[in-house]
């Protein structure tokens, strides 16, 4: 529903206005491939943004803003020890598990640091959905967002994949671009 690219390009505008190091993680990432870094690597190219170096690991920008990919799980040692992060964005949330919560949440610690938590949920149990989003306090903005909000930015196939399930298939369709469990 287009919500990981929405974050994925805001993330870039930001390190492009300010120097930010942010940590792009999943649950399980067995490679970069794995990663949002593709999705990254194709918005620099589609909106010619300039100024960004883009290794197989890491991709950084001309001001000094780094944007690193790492998975959490069996990983732990290693996201505990990233220091100095201002941004941390977690793609497929609804895969990420108590545990893995447990150990980010004091990791990024810098001040004025945040998460972005990016989901479809699959069941109303999900860790991020009873950890964090259903229990906001007054540092937690919950936003739901699906194609509809975003529909500028989704080329002509997409929308006719989305309106095709939406007829073939209503169930997934709620799922997939409702974020319906």
């Amino acid at each position: 529903s287009g919500k990981s690219t929405t974050v994925a390009l805001l993330l870039l505008i930001k390190a492009m206005g300010e120097t930010l190091r942010i940590l792009c993680c999943r649950e399980i990432q067995n490679s970069i491939a794995d990663s949002v870094h593709k999705l990254m690597s194709d918005l620099i190219s589609q909106y010619h943004f300039v100024g960004w170096t883009i290794t197989e690991s890491s991709i950084k920008y001309r001001n000094g803003s780094e944007i690193i990919f790492k998975g959490v799980h069996n990983n732990t040692q290693s996201i505990k020890s990233t220091e100095g992060i201002d941004i941390c964005f977690i793609e497929e949330a609804q895969s990420i598990s108590q545990e893995s919560i447990d150990v980010l949440i004091p990791t990024v610690r810098k001040a004025g640091s945040y998460f972005v938590w990016c989901w479809n949920p699959l069941t109303e149990q999900d860790p991020v959905w009873t950890t964090i989003a259903s229990r906001p306090d007054d540092r937690t903005y919950v936003r739901k967002v699906n194609s509809e909000d975003i529909e500028q930015l989704l080329s002509p196939e997409v929308i006719y994949e989305r309106e095709k399930m939406r007829q073939d298939n209503p169930d997934l369709f709620a799922h997939v671009w409702l974020g319906q469990p």
